[in-house]
């Protein structure tokens, strides 16, 4: 009787630890990364964040304090400039130098990214 309860309070106990030092190396695994924001319209703003692996363009952005709007995905104003349908002019971003083929809030940003965004027309 009493091995029985020694053995499965040893099996806990190995869960337990086992299950700690998983989450943690998870953590671990995750990590952080840092990535560049450049915004491209009057002048050139430049910026540095740090964020948690996995981050999105969208979460690098309010990391590095940049103000933008956001609707269904589409960035459609970022420091009060705002794209126009009128004139087909609207904010576009390259990561690494090569136009995103994914929404802001889809992409993972990889250590070392160079995200940029541009006002660009399609006319």
């Amino acid at each position: 009787m009493n091995r029985e309860k020694i053995g499965i309070g040893l099996i806990v106990v190995a869960g337990v630890v086992l299950g700690i030092y998983g989450i943690t190396s998870l953590q671990d695994a995750e990590g952080e990364v840092t990535a560049r924001l450049t915004i491209e319209n009057d002048g050139i703003h430049e910026y540095e964040a740090t964020v948690p692996a996995g981050s999105t363009v969208v979460y690098l952005m309010r990391a590095c304090g940049v103000s933008f709007i956001d609707e269904g995905g589409f960035i459609t104003s970022i420091e009060g400039v705002s794209q126009d349908e009128g004139t087909q002019t609207y904010w576009i971003y390259y990561v690494n130098g090569e136009m995103a083929a994914v929404g802001a809030r889809d992409y993972g940003v990889q250590d070392g990214d160079e995200v940029t965004w541009r006002l660009e027309s399609f006319s």
